[in-house]
């Protein structure tokens, strides 16, 4: 009788991932006791949205509504006793399960933690440092995704070695990284071999790497302020800096000022931030410098429910005369799970309204967002 033919690998990974997730608090039974712990978790946003672009004829495509699912995650945490630790988070945001953080760490003690693999580190704030479940809108800070686009890519995530420091009011990361997250073996993925050539693959000497930092104050005298900054070098030259074809080495920076980082966290909130580019001069390319900052404000109409807005400013291009673009967001979010006491953002409803304006028609975006995270 000839066998049946088994599925692709592809397919098997939800099942995977399901029976993972069904085996996982049993797991935390059978290692009660010992030093061993798993913990699953997951995050699942999904949207209803309405764009239309200002002073577009009716059937000229000037307007698109529909459904999405956002982000789907799922995350895997690993801890063997108080200083051995692992940790996986899939993605599957583009309908196909992948890897987006995978990492090792070592905690010497509470206040040091170091890290292997590929993550997402020293950057920042208003990117990945405010999680997702954190966002004050349905989305990020325009300029931190504008950050991202132009710089690190990868869901600003990168194979390297950081190092936390965490005592009191003081937050210090440093990491050192290739600069260039693909897992492409012959881009960021770097995987030598001494049976092949362990210099395959793009050039990359010390200069082609990359060093960034972060540091945070979270002074205890006053409740909820945060002030910071990231600063960072990257000479990978990766795609996401070329130009005409020639990646560019680059320098950035991000300042910070928060009071009430996270939704629901307090009546009043108000955030500030600021985040740079400048990259390097190559052949006929002149130097570029980018710059952005965003402020907003929040203010809890009930313990489960906030409005915001937010105003957002960059500029492409400081050494040239490039338009400036503005970006608004407004909107207002309900927490149920804040309503029975429990953390705001475990359940949330988000209407939020976005206009970009700069040298072309008004673009408009309407997007009511569920998130629930597990």
């Amino acid at each position: 009788m000839a066998a049946r033919p088994r599925p692709p690998r592809s397919s098997l990974v939800p099942f995977a991932i399901l029976g993972l997730i069904a085996f996982a608090p049993a797991r935390a039974q059978q290692s009660s006791g010992s030093d061993v712990s798993v913990a699953v978790g997951g995050i699942l946003q999904a949207e209803a949205g309405y764009g239309w672009i200002s002073d577009t004829p009716p059937g000229a495509g000037g307007e698109r509504i529909g459904f999405n699912l956002r982000r789907t995650r799922v995350l895997v945490t690993a801890n063997l006793g108080p200083q051995f630790g692992a940790f996986v988070h899939l993605d599957a945001d583009g309908g196909v399960f992948g890897i987006l953080d995978a990492l090792l760490s070592y905690s010497p003690n509470p206040r040091v933690r170091l890290r292997l693999g590929r993550m997402a580190s020293a950057q920042p704030r208003a990117f990945i440092l405010t999680p997702v479940v954190a966002m004050d809108a349905t989305e990020r800070a325009a300029i931190a995704l504008l950050w991202h686009g132009g710089t690190l890519g990868a869901k600003a995530r990168d194979f390297g070695v950081d190092l936390r420091y965490f005592k009191g009011p003081v937050e210090l990361i440093v990491f050192v990284h290739n600069g260039d997250g693909s897992f492409d073996r012959l881009r960021g993925n770097y995987q030598p071999n001494l049976t092949g050539d362990v210099t395959g693959g793009v050039d990359r000497g010390v200069s082609r790497m990359a060093v960034s930092s972060y540091v945070a104050l979270r002074p205890a005298a006053v409740s909820g302020l945060e002030v910071g900054g990231f600063l960072g070098y990257n000479g990978s030259r990766n795609p996401n800096t070329a130009v005409d074809g020639d990646g560019r080495t680059y320098t950035s920076f991000a300042l910070h000022a928060y009071w009430g980082a996270e939704p629901g966290s307090q009546p009043v909130r108000l955030k500030a931030d600021v985040i740079g580019v400048g990259y390097e001069e190559l052949g006929p390319v002149a130097s570029q410098n980018t710059l952005g900052f965003a402020i907003l404000g929040a203010i809890a109409v009930h313990r489960a429910a906030e409005v915001f807005g937010r105003f957002e400013s960059y500029d492409p291009n400081l050494d040239a005369d490039a338009p400036t673009t503005r970006f608004v967001t407004a909107g207002v979010s309900f927490s149920p799970s804040g309503l029975r006491g429990r953390p705001y953002s475990q359940e949330r409803l988000t209407l939020g309204y976005g206009l970009r304006d700069d040298d072309s028609p008004l673009q408009h975006l309407l997007i009511l967002q569920l998130q629930l995270k597990f």
